[in-house]
């Protein structure tokens, strides 16, 4: 409801899980120069690496599902996505 991607149209919607590479795509439509595009595919400060198995449970993924069940299904998101993701 947030983006109104029903009524705006997006060039792109991103994903999160692939963050870095999309937007790194973009800055090249944005015809970055290659120095920026380089830079900004660089991680810098990363978090430390969690498994979602620590701190995602089917119990919580019900949750989620329930509360942004419209998002899922506009981005076409399964409901136990959460499961393939490392």
């Amino acid at each position: 409801r947030v983006l109104l991607y029903d009524l705006i149209p997006y060039d792109v919607l991103g994903r999160f899980e692939r963050f870095s590479d999309e937007f790194v795509a973009i800055l090249h439509r944005l015809r970055a120069p290659q120095k920026v595009r380089v830079l900004a595919s660089q991680v810098t400060n990363p978090s430390p690496r969690v498994s979602l198995a620590a701190a995602y449970d089917h119990d919580l993924a019900d949750v989620v599902y329930r509360s942004y069940q419209a998002d899922f299904e506009a981005f076409s998101y399964e409901r136990d996505s959460w499961l393939f993701y490392d």
